[in-house]
């Protein structure tokens, strides 16, 4: 018989942007924990990020307060979307008592596959091209630049934006997350980056810097 086709399941999240700040960090999934048979996320400061559905049917992703979730005392964004997922962008404030006045979040997704397919719809497709955000470090460890980069992104492109990081002179020689070198048009996907990990950046400086040629 044939093999069930993978398909794509998200059981993590990395939240950036949140202007109530217990909103932003990395959010895992809560086992043995769901509303509207829907999974239920949670950071390490307790704020949980579930589907709800409204008496009207309609369906609002949520962060908010762990708790009575039908009360919107608790809540600090929500976003409508019928998806299985919650959406990257397209968050409010409104009708949000905790996040009233502050700046919105954007959500990164940590992607993954199952076999059965569980929470697996037309959202997919949109994943292939999900943000990924990563830390660039040295190979001292020093933080050189925080990137929000694409599954399709190669090392070429990579390092082009990190040029907005570097001293003058400088450039980037290496890419490497773990054991792999990124070179040329090796991409993130091809490595397996996802949101969270750390890529390595060996920088040198250029003996003759061109400015133009003519």
């Amino acid at each position: 018989c044939w093999p069930k086709k993978k398909r794509t399941q998200i059981e993590r999240f990395t939240v950036s942007g949140a202007g109530a700040e217990k909103v932003n960090g990395f959010y895992v999934k809560l086992e043995r924990r769901s509303v509207n048979s829907y999974p239920v996320y949670q950071n390490t400061q307790g704020v949980i990020l579930f589907k709800h559905r409204m008496s009207s049917g309609t369906f609002f992703w949520y962060f908010s307060e762990d708790g009575d979730v039908s009360r919107s005392a608790g809540d600090f964004y929500r976003a409508p979307c019928t998806s299985a997922h919650p959406p990257q962008t397209g968050w409010t404030n409104a009708r949000c008592d905790l996040g009233a006045g502050t700046t919105s979040p954007t959500v990164a997704y940590h992607l993954g596959t199952t076999g059965d397919g569980v929470h697996a719809d037309r959202t997919d497709d949109c994943l292939k091209d999900a943000p990924i955000v990563v830390d660039v470090t040295l190979l001292s460890g020093a933080l050189l630049a925080q990137l929000t980069v694409r599954p399709q992104w190669t090392a070429t492109d990579i390092k082009a934006e990190l040029k907005h990081s570097l001293d003058r002179g400088s450039v980037v020689a290496k890419l490497i997350f773990g054991s792999q070198i990124m070179e040329g048009a090796t991409s993130v996907s091809d490595v397996g980056l996802t949101s969270g990990d750390l890529l390595q950046a060996i920088v040198c400086q250029c003996d003759v810097l061109v400015e133009s040629a003519g």
